[in-house]
Formats: structure tokens, sequence, C-alpha cells
């Protein structure tokens, strides 16, 4: 994919918030202090945030292609996003994840990110931001497994294509 952020200078930790939370930059400010490497940070993902202004090297203006390169290039993705979640998924990216809310009137909007690490068998990648040490010890924990999604993905992706197909050959007259 050809884009601004195809040849990025050296590695770097991908981050995409659409909550508020300065604790997610926080510890992901610590893990790439961990690991030596910079942020970038899609910046008003969510509308504008004025916490992402000071975090990291903020990027505006992310058209598709963007988007897309900047996940396939990274080192690494922190997000509070199912969509951040799903193209790391895509592309073998390492990730973690934080819950966009804590608020139990709210938890239906986790819902399909923590299904979704449910599915994929990585429910350890979701981080507690609410004790951070306790989340940045788990990351260094997992952070030296090796990623391997491959085979569930492959199956579920399988297994959706055949759904659909019948769903399709079902409406045909």
């Amino acid at each position: 994919i050809h884009s601004r952020f195809s040849q990025m200078d050296g590695p770097y930790i991908l981050t995409y918030f659409l909550g508020r939370e300065e604790k997610y930059r926080t510890l992901a400010s610590w893990i790439a202090r961990y690991l030596g490497i910079k942020i970038f940070n899609i910046a008003h993902a969510n509308g504008f945030c004025i916490e992402d202004l000071m975090f990291g090297e903020p990027l505006i203006d992310i058209d598709p292609y963007d988007f897309i390169a900047l996940f396939c290039n990274c080192e690494l993705v922190i997000t509070d996003s199912f969509h951040g979640a799903a193209f790391s998924l895509i592309f073998g990216k390492e990730f973690y994840t934080v819950e966009r809310f804590k608020d139990p009137t709210t938890c239906d909007l986790n819902a399909r990110l923590t299904s979704l690490l449910r599915m994929m068998k990585v429910e350890e990648n979701m981080l507690d931001h609410d004790d951070l040490d306790s989340a940045f010890a788990r990351f260094t924990r997992l952070h030296v497994r090796p990623v391997h999604y491959g085979g569930i993905l492959s199956e579920r992706i399988d297994r959706s294509k055949e759904y659909l197909n019948s769903a399709l050959r079902s409406q045909e007259v």
C-alpha cells in the first residue's frame, strides 16, 4: 500500500484511542520507553481530543491508505478500538487493548472488542489501565511470546466466507 507512512524511519508503536483516558497514553509511553521506540498516535479518532496533541507524534488527517499503512508497518499496537484490534490481527501485529469504558451502563460498547479477543484466544492482551503497574507487568510478560493468529484467523475467515456464500445461494432465484 502506497502511503506517506509506508517507509517509516525505524520501528514504532502505533496508538489508536477513541477514548480520552490519559492512563492509556501513560501506559503506552511506559511501553515505548521500555522498548526504546517512538509512538505514532492517530489523533482525534473520535473527535477533537486535547490529550492527543501532547502524546507521541500526533498524526492528523489520516486517509484510508495512511491508516492501513500505519498498521501494516508498525512494531506494536495499543488501542481501545475494535477496529484497531481487528487490523492488528489481520496484519499479524503484536497488540494490546484497554477497555474503552469502565462505566457498567456502557459496557456493551466493549463487548465486541472482548468478544474478538476471546474468539482469537488472546484475552490476555486486554491490559488493565486502572492498575498501570499490573498492566505494564503483564505487557512485559506477554511481549516475549511469538505472535500467532494465522490459524484461528484463517479458520474464522473461511467460516465467514462459507456462511456468506450459503446465504447468497439461498437468496438466488
